[in-house]
């Protein structure tokens, strides 16, 4: 009877090491801060429409059009342009991890083309009223330290992500564009290059869809 109990509080303290395990995963993927409101992803994805983006500073809203380029380091991230609704010009952009999971800038992407050796590091810069705000670094890969933005940081939560760039025919054309689905919470702190002016930005989304036109052969 002993034996029999004590094998019941054996399984019993087992499943519940298990249990706790399994919320402390959880827990650390819970970016709420309930003392720094720019850093709280819990917000609900919202967005409907394919290829745009949006945000919120002072309880301002902004949002537009999003396309993605590419760049010399297409293997490595997504380059993200995000563009003023109404006339198309670019206002932000950022290097978005092909993944899912959280990440924050700063994150380091590896060895990277066109650094001269050096690896590139996720970047984030908004354009907010004539000002222009960064999170990590104001240099365009990150590696140069006269360049970090102290103070500053963006947290982006992939929580889809499917594709990849992908080259194909179409219309006589050969093209290598971004062919997939991708959805992203974002918020976070942004700084001027000097540090004297700051914002925060919340309840950041990023939605893309793009599929293969019509007629478009595949290149293998």
């Amino acid at each position: 009877m002993i034996m029999k109990t004590t094998l019941n509080y054996f399984l019993i303290a087992s499943l519940a090491i298990v249990l706790f395990a399994g919320c402390s995963k959880d827990d650390d993927n819970d970016l709420s801060d309930k003392n720094n409101p720019g850093t709280d992803l819990s917000h609900s994805f919202t967005l409907t429409e394919d290829n745009t983006y949006l945000f919120y500073v002072d309880g301002k809203e902004y949002g537009g059009p999003l396309r993605i380029i590419n760049s010399l380091n297409n293997s490595l991230y997504l380059s993200v342009d995000l563009m003023a609704a109404g006339n198309l010009a670019s206002i932000g952009g950022l290097q978005l991890p092909k993944n899912t999971g959280v990440f924050t800038s700063g994150h380091d992407f590896g060895p990277g083309n066109g650094t001269n050796g050096n690896n590139v590091y996720l970047n984030v810069f908004l354009q907010i009223e004539g000002e222009t705000y960064y999170a990590y670094s104001s240099h365009a890969y990150g590696f140069l330290e006269s360049e970090r933005v102290e103070g500053s940081e963006c947290r982006l939560k992939i929580t889809k992500f499917s594709g990849d760039y992908t080259t194909y025919r179409w219309w006589n054309m050969t093209l290598t564009t971004f062919i997939g689905e991708v959805e992203v919470l974002f918020a976070g702190t942004f700084k001027t290059k000097d540090g004297s002016k700051t914002i925060k930005v919340e309840k950041g989304e990023i939605r893309i869809f793009y599929e293969l036109p019509d007629g478009a052969e595949l290149v293998k």
